[in-house]
């Protein structure tokens, strides 16, 4: 989910410049003109400041003027996060989504402060009757409680973060089911990057909580998340036979159909709500798995794919195109109408891989632009192999497969436009801006193919007896004809190929997309993804480590909260606006790099961000790594 900005977060940047910084810059081994490394954030100061030995905390000793300054503005943080959180308050209570007034709420937060010995996410020696008592001395509803845990999460004060989430675990200690579900959401979230987070002994209780409310099976939000958190821990029959179990029970499907929100939804409420209420993709993601492991899943697969698509998910629709995808014998995909209408419904519903399988789709289809033969009922249309025979064509369409939607067939009348390689090209840019809109970081990569590619491919163009709907586009004499072409070909060809282009290479029209400088600075990007997902795994580590020292649990957040860099750097940090894209193509890293780097050598390329700072030089590499130098050094490159 997208967060929306404040002026809050300009704040820490402000502090930073009060700083003292470095003046000189220095110069690469490359002969590149390096610009100095920033003065840490008062977040990054304060986070490294019990680290340093006592010389160099004398040294980093502010002089008073500086001092004086950074208090001022300590303050002034304080002030506008309270105007921010009495307006928020204030918004929320006349719109009635909370019952309690701005000072009411400062009076519990202040008192719930002082019940904690701090802001760890545990539970003290008799806190959870404390926290009990304060609840009912306070009458304040347990569904405001947990506004306010969201609120103190989302807060731009890092040290009101863990208030929240602790805030969270005393709730769910006191059997709310509500904030049992929201707080091991967000551990099963926190786990993928450090999976001993929901072994920890803080959590055994609400542990225990969820696993009763999802025997129960009354909470079926509570059912998916265990279902969830079961399949994280390899236990996949029992996550399997959750998630069908919600499936397959009429009251249930109709309470998550019911409870999932507007998309445009942008609270972490609603955003995780809209997680657990789509069982559909979860049994869809895990039977998509073991198929391609062998497993006899298939009917399985097929049913969660059809209930999805009965939901107009449109995640449902970009995995139904993925598992009715079918490919040439090289490999390449063998685009059908079927494909192209699923992956075109998963993208114009704002699925960004799904753009970018489009994207790519338009970039390098040629004539047929799809495969498949249109059914006789339908004909003709500009991609008849044959003509049908007129008794066939009279007779009623054949039964669809079970994923087919009838709406697929008007593909075969529509799919001639774009009908020219520039128009197709076209298309395939706008498709890709879309993924890129998204921070879909492997668009990135296309986007510079296609830019450093001078020519276009004369086999895109639809022939003209085709868009006539003249006899000529017609391939074969008759159906049996084209069935011992295609269907009956000897062993070792292709038995998928239906029209092949027989063009000169003369005949491809120039690229109007060829922009040698757009293609490097769409490598540039490629390379900041690259180094986004360095720094995060390098934060993390890092993170880990420390957390081993002072025996507390790691802050997922860690690694991203440091907002004055964050508005430093958004270059960067852009690719982690949503968890859920950056998943998506974070593991192909390796292959973005190699690819980017092996196009970088091929045309021996020096890369130069806007800033005219070095990022890439032929012969030499990636400028800057992360070992062994500071995070801010390797963000400063």
């Amino acid at each position: 989910m997208r967060r929306t900005t404040t002026s809050l977060r300009a704040l820490p940047a402000a502090i930073s410049h009060a700083l003292p910084s470095v003046e000189h810059a220095c110069k690469c081994r490359c002969g590149a003109s390096l610009r100095p490394v920033r003065a840490l954030s008062t977040t990054s100061l304060r986070q490294r400041e019990k680290a340093w030995s006592t010389t160099t905390q004398k040294r980093r000793v502010l002089n008073p003027a500086d001092a004086l300054k950074l208090k001022g503005l300590d303050k002034e943080l304080d002030s506008l996060v309270n105007s921010y959180r009495h307006a928020l308050i204030s918004w929320n209570f006349n719109k009635g989504n909370i019952t309690v007034t701005a000072h009411e709420v400062d009076r519990f937060l202040t008192a719930y402060v002082g019940l904690c010995t701090d802001s760890k996410p545990r539970l003290e020696s008799g806190i959870v009757t404390k926290f009990a008592a304060l609840l009912e001395t306070t009458k304040i509803a347990q569904k405001d409680v947990l506004f306010l845990a969201f609120m103190l999460q989302a807060s731009h004060v890092k040290k009101e973060k863990p208030y929240g989430q602790k805030l969270l675990l005393l709730l769910s200690s006191l059997g709310y089911e509500e904030a049992t579900v929201q707080l091991l959401y967000q551990l099963l979230l926190v786990s993928k990057d450090n999976p001993q987070t929901l072994k920890a002994a803080t959590y055994s209780r609400s542990r225990g909580h969820l696993q009763r409310l999802a025997r129960e099976g009354l909470n079926v939000r509570a059912m998916v998340l265990e279902g969830m958190i079961a399949r994280f821990q390899g236990d996949q029959e029992s996550a399997i036979k959750l998630w069908w179990s919600v499936l397959e029970d009429p009251v249930r499907l109709d309470y998550v159909t019911k409870i999932r929100p507007n998309p445009k939804e942008t609270d972490a409420y609603n955003a995780s709500l809209q997680h657990l209420a789509t069982p559909w993709i979860e049994l869809i993601t895990i039977h998509f798995e073991r198929v391609q492991r062998g497993l006899k899943d298939v009917d399985l697969l097929e049913r969660a794919l059809k209930i999805g698509m009965e939901q107009d998910d449109p995640v449902a629709f970009y995995w139904a195109a993925s598992y009715r995808q079918q490919s040439y014998a090289n490999g390449d995909l063998r685009p059908t109408s079927e494909w192209l209408y699923l992956m075109t419904k998963a993208a114009a519903s704002g699925v960004p891989k799904a753009a970018h399988e489009l994207g790519r789709y338009y970039w390098t289809s040629g004539w047929k632009y799809i495969e498949d033969e249109p059914p006789a009922h339908i004909k003709p249309t500009p991609f008849d192999s044959f003509k049908p025979d007129e008794a066939t064509k009279s007779t009623l369409p054949s039964a669809p497969s079970t994923l087919r939607p009838a709406d697929a067939d008007q593909f075969f009348h529509t799919a001639t436009y774009p009908s020219t390689p520039e128009q197709r090209a076209q298309l395939a840019m706008d498709w890709l801006r879309v993924a890129i809109d998204a921070m879909y970081a492997p668009s990135y990569l296309l986007m510079a193919e296609i830019a450093n590619t001078r020519q276009l491919w004369a086999g895109a163009q639809a022939p003209a007896a085709a868009l006539a709907l003249s006899p000529e586009r017609c391939t074969y004499a008759s159906e049996v004809e084209y069935n011992n072409a295609v269907y009956d070909c000897e062993e070792g060809e292709d038995r998928l190929v239906t029209y092949t282009h027989t063009g000169d290479p003369e005949d491809d029209p120039p690229n109007p997309f060829y922009s040698l400088e757009a293609a490097k600075l769409h490598l540039v990007n490629v390379f900041r993804a690259c180094k986004a997902v360095d720094f995060k795994a390098y934060s993390l580590k890092q993170a880990a480590a420390a957390a081993a020292t002072r025996s507390n649990a790691v802050n997922e957040d860690d690694w991203a909260q440091d907002t004055g860099r964050a508005q430093d750097k958004p270059e960067f940090f852009k690719f982690y606006q949503d968890d859920g894209v950056y998943d998506s193509w974070a593991g192909e890293v390796s292959g973005l790099r190699v690819e980017a780097q092996a196009m970088c050598e091929k045309e021996a390329w020096t890369l130069y961000d806007e800033t005219g700072g070095l990022v890439y030089r032929a012969g030499i590499g990636v400028v800057g790594n992360l070992e062994g130098i500071e995070k801010e050094a390797y963000f400063s490159i």
